[in-house]
């Protein structure tokens, strides 16, 4: 499973309407072993822009331990064959460059699904559903 930035600010922000969801799939399917999940290099730079900003070095710890301990995740570069699929993205989709960057690392890592909070994901991946399903947490904080 590809974790999207979108899914893991919610996770991280106790505030945010789909915070229980993000916590119910990452902790339940990632936590558990049940799943695999991939974060893209390009979310570990959207993650940690706010704290560095904000001057909040605890939270930025916190991510950075997160990222690098939480068992069954595991962070996706941006390789050539990232990219050269990202180029793909953009040009079939018109997916933006992070976003083209994000579902490029998830394909090339091989994975099937991605957990995101972008309701907009499903339509603009629609072309690829057969490659990538998109799980919109919202969807899920409804039930």
């Amino acid at each position: 499973m590809l974790i999207d930035t979108s899914a893991l600010i919610a996770y991280f922000e106790e505030t945010d309407a789909v915070a229980d969801a993000a916590r119910s799939v990452i902790d339940g399917a990632v936590r558990s072993g049940r799943n695999r999940a991939v974060v893209s290099a390009v979310s570990v730079m959207e993650l940690l822009v706010r704290p560095l900003r904000s001057g909040l070095p605890e939270t930025y710890r916190g991510i950075v331990e997160f990222l690098t301990r939480f068992p069954g995740i595991g962070i996706q570069d941006v390789t050539f064959a990232v990219a050269r699929e990202a180029a793909w993205l953009r040009a079939s989709n018109g997916l933006d460059p992070a976003d083209a960057l994000i579902v490029a690392s998830g394909i090339v890592a091989g994975t099937r699904h991605v957990l995101t909070n972008d309701r907009a994901w499903a339509q603009r991946l629609a072309p690829i559903a057969d490659r990538l399903a998109v799980h919109y947490l919202g969807a899920v904080a409804r039930g």
